[in-house]
């Protein structure tokens, strides 16, 4: 309405789980909360913050890992929140946030998402995850790992997000890890010739312990004889 546009004197009804900054002559104003704010002349709202729990979509492509494998393709979603801080801890809001955090981390007069800052630094860090690990562990044990990389996402991303940006990462989930067609076949040739290398070893041992014991038999039955005779 008119006052987005041209500024107050108006009235302006905040939606709970949202906070809204304010502008007044070319500089912000105040931060306001839920319920209904009544604007001052020439002060109107510019940007809203979400206070509920967000899901941002991370995904990356052709990421490699410590061994110079391929992983064609990681789906990734982190849960992140705005860190509540302290200063409006006494208003009893359901959704409770700091004035100080919006504004010096949040507030982009360019009234960008926040969402795609977690976004590319969340990228960076799933990329970073997958580069410690070994194209070998993620074929071993495919569950294992996609349980690593939700922790590992998780810690890396929340290392920079919460400092720099005020969101906390509340918790990381992997939805597809993909493996080229190709890569996924010699993983799997190479681990039949290791099943075979095992096999064979184990028929080796067999064989030997089955050697030692007609020996053992034929000296114990040697020694049976010369004690009987």
């Amino acid at each position: 309405g008119p006052a987005v546009r041209f500024g107050g004197p108006g009235v302006l009804i905040t939606q709970e789980g949202h906070a809204v900054v304010l502008e007044k002559s070319g500089g912000v104003s105040r931060v306001v909360g839920k319920g209904i704010t009544y604007l001052e002349p020439f002060e109107r709202p510019t940007m809203a913050v979400k206070l509920n729990t967000q899901p941002v979509k991370v995904e990356v492509e052709n990421a490699l890992t410590r061994d110079g494998g391929i992983i064609k393709a990681v789906e990734a979603l982190v849960f992140c929140k705005l860190d509540k801080g302290r200063a409006n801890m006494d208003r009893g809001l359901r959704f409770p946030f700091d004035d100080r955090i919006i504004l010096e981390k949040i507030w982009d007069p360019k009234r960008d998402d926040p969402a795609n800052s977690v976004r590319a630094i969340s990228t960076t860090a799933l990329h970073q995850v997958i580069a410690k690990h070994t194209l070998q562990e993620f074929f071993d044990n495919f569950e294992q790992m996609r349980e690593r990389i939700r922790q590992e996402l998780k810690e890396e991303a929340g290392k920079v997000i919460l400092p720099f940006l005020g969101y906390q990462i509340l918790v990381a989930a992997v939805n597809k890890i993909e493996i080229p067609p190709k890569t996924e076949q010699k993983l799997w040739q190479r681990w039949g010739a290791a099943q075979d290398v095992v096999i064979a070893h184990t028929e080796g041992q067999k064989e030997r312990i089955k050697a030692f014991t007609d020996i053992d038999i034929k000296n114990a039955q040697e020694e049976l004889n010369r004690w009987i005779t």
